[in-house]
């Protein structure tokens, strides 16, 4: 039963985000091992968001980490203050462990890629460790 439960949740989560990822022609699909060889494109990755971290200065900041923790990570979701209030839950804390897509615009940090998100819209949830 559990084994079908999961291949059902496979199943819808990959429906999904065909669905999804249909809706957004102008967005490439690549791994997080792509990312630096498509630095400057639209594109949406789906991978778990590993490690998540708020900034301590005062204008905070919220980081999601993609391969692992910082300084290390593959990919960093990045979420400026005045974001953050158009999400219902806190990023750090909602995404920490969930399977996600990411979409936006691949960018160059001090040698680190990242996507700022503007938009809960950017980020979907496709899986959730039980």
């Amino acid at each position: 039963k559990y084994i079908f439960v999961l291949k059902s949740m496979s199943i819808l989560s990959l429906l999904f985000l065909a669905i999804h990822i249909q809706a957004q022609p102008d967005y490439k699909l690549i791994t997080l091992n792509d990312v630096m060889t498509n630095l400057g494109n639209h594109v949406t990755i789906c991978d778990s968001i590993v490690d998540t971290y708020i900034s301590k200065r005062s204008n905070k900041v919220t980081y999601l980490d993609f391969g692992y923790s910082y300084p290390n990570a593959k990919l960093t979701g990045v979420i400026f203050e005045k974001d953050v209030i158009k999400f219902d839950e806190n990023p750090a804390i909602f995404y920490k462990d969930k399977k996600v897509c990411i979409e936006g615009k691949l960018k160059d940090y001090k040698g680190k890629p990242e996507i700022i998100v503007n938009d809960p819209k950017q980020i979907s949830i496709i899986f959730t460790k039980p």
